[in-house]
């Protein structure tokens, strides 16, 4: 019997073949548009899930009362990290980034080139995050103040389909070419995060300047980063940390608070954050649109459908008199329904 209902509605479809074409067409349109959408929203709330200690990972983030306006900013004091966890048992690790977007001279096969899209990390840094590794061992990678791990695109660009790890890039550091050895490169397949670069460098570089970097008035260019014991709650450390900045800086009236480091792509709009976010209102806005776009090809499907319908009713009255029940006629319609989606469906992902 199906295979019976499905030949019969093969001959419909080519029997009728501007119709068929029309409809499936709009369908096939409508599922295009609408599979292009939400593959486009599954990208957006990918954003930094890859990480394996993703549910308990979080930013420190600075909310400062001035004249009764309130502002968060993502930047905080550089010597943040280190006392959090120190002073929380429930804080595991923490790290700290700086992000460097000037163009800055690059010394690569005997070729100056400028590059930008640099960031310098602890190197606690993937003890935190799980930026995959090509090559390179995460442990280690930034143990070396003059080590660089690099980005896929950076490694194909200017090193094709060599292994450049241990191979020297001479970068102007404090008008100064200095040599930085290639520890690692970054897959970029996986880099759907708010933290987007393409050179990673290690904090120790600025030793001669730590001195000034445990000034915490002063040095608050940061971005602060923690992870949690999973039994801990962030509502309590959050609480703590409401007045824990007084403890450095007295006359402070800044809070900190904690911001999962997940939502920070769709759900962060705070000063010195990153260039890269989105927005969640967007999501919801294409979601709505896709919906609707789905919903008129399947009601432009039905309408079509149900107009040639009519032209139908001789066959069926022919399959009434020869026996055939309510319930055959149904299936022979449903059939025919599943046979048009399926191609709208094929056509639609091509």
């Amino acid at each position: 019997m199906l295979k019976y209902n499905i030949k019969i509605a093969f001959r419909n479809i080519i029997r009728n073949k501007l119709f068929s074409f029309i409809n499936i067409l709009g369908l096939s349109v409508g599922m295009a548009c609408t599979i292009l959408i939400f593959l486009w929203i599954q990208d957006e709330l990918s954003f930094d899930k890859f990480h394996k200690n993703n549910p308990n990972l979080y930013r420190v983030i600075s909310e400062q009362n001035s004249s009764g306006v309130i502002t968060h900013t993502a930047i905080t004091q550089y010597p943040l990290a280190n006392a959090i966890k120190n002073d929380f048992p429930e804080v595991l690790g923490s790290t700290r980034v700086f992000v460097d977007n000037y163009p800055k001279d690059l010394k690569i096969n005997n070729k100056i080139i400028t590059e930008t899209n640099f960031i310098y990390a602890d190197s606690t840094f993937f003890n935190l995050f799980s930026f995959p590794l090509i090559s390179g061992n995460p442990e280690f990678a930034l143990s070396n103040p003059y080590s660089i791990i690099i980005s896929e695109n950076i490694a194909n660009k200017y090193f094709n389909n060599e292994n450049p790890v241990g191979k020297i890039i001479e970068m102007d550091f404090f008008n100064e070419l200095k040599p930085f050895k290639i520890t690692g490169i970054i897959k970029n397949e996986q880099f759907n995060s708010h933290l987007q670069f393409d050179f990673l460098i290690p904090f120790h570089i600025f030793s001669p300047l730590y001195s000034d970097l445990k000034e915490w008035k002063t040095a608050d260019n940061y971005y602060t980063y923690v992870l949690i014991n999973k039994k801990s709650s962030k509502s309590d450390l959050n609480s703590k940390l409401e007045n824990y900045l007084q403890n450095y800086i007295p006359e402070s009236k800044n809070k900190l608070i904690l911001q999962p480091v997940n939502k920070i792509h769709l759900y962060s709009n705070l000063k010195f954050d990153s260039i890269n976010n989105g927005n969640i209102k967007y999501v919801y806005f294409f979601s709505i649109i896709a919906t609707f776009i789905l919903l008129i090809a399947c009601i432009n499907f039905i309408n079509l459908s149900t107009a040639k319908s009519e032209k139908r009713s001789k066959e069926v009255g022919l399959r009434k008199v020869v026996g055939a029940k309510k319930i055959h006629l149904v299936k022979q319609f449903f059939f025919e329904s599943v046979i048009f989606t399926i191609c709208a469906l094929f056509f639609s992902i091509i």
